[in-house]
């Protein structure tokens, strides 16, 4: 990802708090009601963020009010210097964008600066654009509609800017323009008429050879705006302002913050630790080849205009990032950052952060309530457009999480896998994670456990006793338990140059396997010796009834079954034969006669091979079934709710359907279109209805593909999701335990987390714990959202005692409660939501009532 010049930092300040009153109110009170979109309708079952186009890709966002009809807008300054406006519609979308004008191309090198504000007092906001070579700022004065004038370009005095920013300093209800230098700061006073007093030049005690980074705020709590600078060198000073445009300087200071690169190239200002005097956050890029990760450190404030500059709170910040702002995203000064993925760092009130990840963003950013809830969401500037990310409520942000840090910095995750290893109903994934950090990779093996607020946590891991020059391949684990001891173990295959422990030099390629055997709580240990056994992919499985996981592994063209012996190791393998150039493989009962059969993909031959167990770990010989063009992938499952087990095959294609006879044999395929070719595949009942939907991933576009159930064994047309990365491999589970089957994406070197926004729970209660019998009891259902959805469930709830139906009744606030009676004797109780366009059905745990005599 490349960086925007790093002068293209501003904070949430600059575009609503030195604002006039009027204008200020008009952007953050909006009107609008927000109108949730179908979450549980086919096109919005999973998180769908997909960019409105912009004219361009976007260089710089603004956001503000610019029609006056109390719904939040976006003006960007597109990298093809088309500046362009999307109205929006109030529900978090825009219409199509309008060109303001078309700027004259940059210099190499120079920054996108844009600011909004009301620089004439008319109650309209309006435009300040700096242009290459950066000594004149543009002014668009707006109309109030959405149009602007022609600008106005301001020269007079003014210094090469390289840092733009918006307040109003002299308290006249009208936006004035800040432009830093490499030495000074340049205040322009907004008059009425849209003219602008001469430019009144500080210069500071600080340079630097490119340029200063300011922030604006009250720092002495005088009432009078303020100005921070640094010259990105750790060097910093204090601009207390008069209330006329002009400063009193405070002595300039330097600051030593940890790490090699101690270098500020954002600012912002905030009270982060709630004692109601301001503070600085200063960020900090990474500098990978001198091990530094980047930092944000924050520099505490006394009320008076001095910070405590000798000791700084620093916490973990994107290594690369274009912009850093302040928002309100839980009700307190929090910390977000413009890059892939996005970083929040949630405020607790006291200057202590917690960090989310999630698969979104860009390399610039505004803020805005754009479906007019009350809460600050994001806009980010994506390629070829804004991508809108809504805040839920308490911080969390309505996009997919991102993983790929919670292992650490200089690590990836190579390869994955999903079920839930420690029974506490939230799936896990089992993870190959490579860390690269001293020149070679150090591959570790472990699991990130599901856990509750859509959260995860990460064991720590066991190495797998070598490292290698970085060309592995490694497929993703086999999951089962392989000592009988009813916890969930994997299997780990790799291949590639190695360097065996402590042995200094790297070897040819060689097959690595290995067993890590699970403690039933999310922890694994090394099993058996390292085996040199070489694999493509492996699917585990009982094949001969002992207990004890057994292997099916590819190696090339060749197909073989390794027995388990309980420890670890394996009996020698024997090989079948297959199609051409197989690549994946599965296990499962095709003909319900309770042993285990095997499906292997063949990308070289078109088909797939099916190979029935005889329960001895010994198979028939292979049959094979056409299934698409260079097929990738395969998953099975009841499509058509015959009872019998049908095959699904990812190809160049799309998607291959194969219905089962019953009997391991399987009817021709049937291909559905997936809008490009599928490289894996996964199944699930996404909407909780029994119909068992398909989903693909397209490794050769960013996006992942539902395929919608009918439930007679076809497929509805294809819903597209685009994603941040190139997909390479695709799980499902139940991450957040809510009913509702997630998805989570691996590329890039790390994981992303799409949760089902249809998923809800039910709770049932009774008035009266053990009535008696004819004594009148109240049920009472709830149907709440999961942890991060929107909007109330509606519906219809079913009473059910055993089979007999209750009664029906339409929720009122998602809660609906009856009265009746009951005979004596045990019944088991049951609330069952029917579900609607936003939510999926779901019911209750049975509760079960007692009635004595």
């Amino acid at each position: 990802m490349s960086l925007l010049p790093l002068l293209a930092t501003k904070f949430i300040f600059r575009t609503s708090r030195f604002l006039p009153k009027s204008t200020a109110a008009a952007i953050l009170t909006l009107f609008v009601l927000w109108a949730p979109g179908s979450r549980a309708s086919n096109s919005n079952q999973f998180i769908n963020l997909t960019p409105y186009p912009t004219g361009g890709t976007p260089a710089k966002i603004v956001t503000g009010d610019f029609n006056r009809d109390g719904k939040a807008d976006v003006v960007v300054l597109n990298s093809n210097n088309v500046l362009s406006i999307l109205l929006g519609n109030g529900n978090g979308a825009f219409a199509a964008p309008k060109t303001i004008a078309t700027l004259p191309a940059n210099a190499a090198g120079f920054p996108a600066l844009m600011m909004a504000g009301d620089f004439n007092g008319d109650g309209n906001l309006d435009l300040a654009v700096v242009s290459s070579p950066g000594n004149v700022v543009k002014v668009f004065l707006g109309h109030g509609d959405g149009t602007f004038a022609a600008p106005v370009s301001i020269a007079d005095g003014l210094p090469s800017a390289s840092d733009l920013a918006v307040g109003d300093f002299n308290g006249d209800d009208r936006a004035d323009i800040v432009v830093a230098s490499s030495t000074s700061v340049a205040v322009l006073l907004g008059k009425s008429g849209g003219t602008f007093a001469k430019a009144i030049v500080t210069k500071t005690n600080l340079s630097a050879p490119d340029h200063l980074v300011v922030a604006l705020g009250d720092v002495n709590r005088d009432s009078h705006l303020d100005v921070v600078v640094t010259d990105t060198n750790g060097g910093f000073q204090v601009l207390l302002g008069t209330g006329s445009g002009t400063f009193n300087l405070k002595p300039a200071v330097s600051t030593n913050f940890n790490g090699p690169n101690p270098e500020p190239t954002v600012l912002a200002i905030g009270d982060f630790n709630g004692d109601g005097n301001p503070d600085i956050a200063a960020g900090m890029v990474g500098d990978i080849p001198y091990f530094a990760n980047g930092q944000v450190c924050l520099l505490f404030g006394y009320g008076d205009g001095t910070f405590n500059f000798g000791q700084a709170s620093c916490y973990r910040a994107p290594d690369s990032f274009g912009e850093m702002l302040v928002p309100s995203l839980n009700g307190k000064p929090d910390l977000l950052f413009a890059s892939d993925p996005s970083i929040v760092q949630l405020n607790n009130g006291t200057g202590v952060f917690t960090q989310s990840n999630y698969a979104a963003g860009g390399e610039t950013m505004a803020l805005g309530d754009f479906n007019g809830d009350g809460k600050q969401d994001i806009a980010f500037g994506t390629a070829g457009g804004v991508q809108v990310v809504l805040n839920a409520g308490s911080g969390l942000m309505r996009a997919p999480l991102d993983e790929s840090n919670l292992s650490g910095p200089f690590t990836s995750t190579q390869t994955i896998n999903s079920t839930d290893f420690n029974g506490d109903g939230y799936a896990d994934v089992a993870i190959l994670n490579y860390f690269d950090e001293h020149g070679y990779v150090e591959p570790t093996a472990g699991a990130l456990l599901g856990a509750a607020n859509n959260t995860f946590r990460s064991d720590q891991g066991s190495g797998l006793g070598f490292v290698g020059n970085g060309d592995f391949t490694s497929p993703p684990p086999a999951i089962g338990d392989f000592n009988h001891d009813g916890y969930l173990d994997f299997a780990i295959a790799a291949t590639g140059s190695v360097m065996w422990l402590p042995n200094p030099t790297f070897g040819d390629y060689q097959p690595y396997m290995q067993v890590f055997f699970g403690d039933g709580k999310g922890n694994f240990h090394k099993a058996g010796p390292e085996l040199e056994i070489s694999s493509n992919f492996l699917a585990a499985g009982d094949f001969n009834g002992d207990g004890n996981a057994d292997l099916a592994t590819l190696d090339g063209s060749t197909f073989e079954i390794l027995i388990g012996k309980g420890d670890g190791t394996f009996a020698p393998p024997v090989t079948y034969a297959v199609g051409e150039n197989p690549v994946f493989v599965l296990q499962r009962d095709l003909n319900g006669d309770g042993k285990k059969d095997i499906v292997v993909v063949n990308q070289g031959s078109n088909d797939v091979s099916v190979l029935i167990g005889k329960g001895d770990g010994t198979f028939l010989p292979q049959k094979t079934f056409a299934a698409g063009k260079a097929p990738m992938a395969a998953i099975t499952g009841d499509f058509n709710r015959d009872g019998k087990i049908d095959i699904a095959v990812a190809s160049s294609e799309g998607v291959s359907v194969l219905l089962g006879n019953g009997d391991g044999t399987f009817q021709p395929q049937r291909t559905y279109s997936a809008t490009g070719p599928m490289t894996a595949i996964v199944e699930a009942s996404v909407r909780q209805d029994g119909i068992e939907d398909l989903i693909g991933i397209d490794s050769a576009s960013q996006r992942f593909v539902l395929l919608p159930g009918v439930g007679d064994g076809t497929f509805g047309a294809p819903v597209v999701y685009p994603v941040d990365r190139v997909p390479t491999q695709i799980v499902a589970g139940d991450f957040n335990h809510d009913g509702a089957t997630d998805i989570a994406l691996l590329g890039n070197g790390g994981l992303a987390i799409f949760y089902n926004q249809g998923g809800d729970h039910v709770e049932l209660a009774s008035s009266i714990s053990k009535p008696t019998a004819n004594q009148s009891v109240t049920l009472t259902a709830q149907v709440t959202t999961s942890y991060g959805e929107m909007g109330t469930p509606t519906g219809k709830v079913t009473f059910k005692d055993g089979s007999r139906i209750l009664d029906n009744v339409y929720l009122n606030a998602g809660k609906v409660s009856i009265t009746t009676q009951f005979a004596a004797g045990t019944h088991p109780i049951l609330a069952e939501y029917g579900g609607n366009n936003d939510f999926n059905p779901n019911h209750s745990s049975t509760l079960t009532i007692v009635v004595g005599p």
